[in-house]
């Protein structure tokens, strides 16, 4: 919890809280183990509950320009903070898939994959995931732009793999011999 010792001896069931704009004292859970809660307290939480569900609601619908407030305290300023970098990590992804789209679909630079080397776990196996399926959508092509280009040059004695990997391209080879 983001505290601050404001000097002055609180009451043992007491805590001062500063988020940098206002100082307030809240209760914190009292001998018989039930909280203590003001007016203003639960008006602030159903304000940060709306907030929340604001947010999250933007996310849902694919907008990760939104963020919660920075300047929330305790546990709500953790939840502020970690959804912000979960909503800012989708941004960055958003903007590294149209980048790799562009790269690799519209420049034709075919060796270019997605990079997001700050991802972990889940995360990081789905980007690795999307690059084998780059991986395995651009090497037949790049295996017949070879091909191509050596007949163009004269020399026929370049064939045609009928396997990358474990993908059989018979399809792709019967359609260029019909050619």
């Amino acid at each position: 919890m983001r505290t601050k010792d404001s000097g002055k001896q609180n009451k043992p069931n007491e805590q001062v809280l500063e988020n940098g704009r206002e100082k307030r004292k809240i209760k914190k859970a009292s001998t018989n183990g039930h909280a203590e809660t003001s007016h203003h307290d639960l008006l602030t939480d159903v304000h940060n509950s709306r907030e929340l569900l604001r947010v999250l609601t933007e996310v849902r619908n694919g907008n990760f320009t939104v963020r919660m407030p920075i300047d929330g305290v305790g546990v709500n300023g953790k939840i502020y903070d970690t959804l912000n970098e979960v909503i800012s990590l989708n941004e960055k992804m958003m903007l590294e898939f149209t980048r790799a789209g562009n790269t690799i679909g519209k420049e034709g630079k075919l060796t270019q994959r997605i990079e997001l080397p700050s991802t972990k776990g889940s995360w990081s196996h789905g980007v690795n995931s999307l690059n084998v399926l780059i991986s395995d959508l651009v090497h037949p092509t790049i295996e017949i732009a070879h091909v191509i280009s050596s007949v163009s040059k004269g020399n026929l004695s370049q064939q045609m793999p009928e396997e990358i990997g474990d993908h059989k391209l018979h399809h792709v080879v019967y359609f260029l011999g019909d050619a």
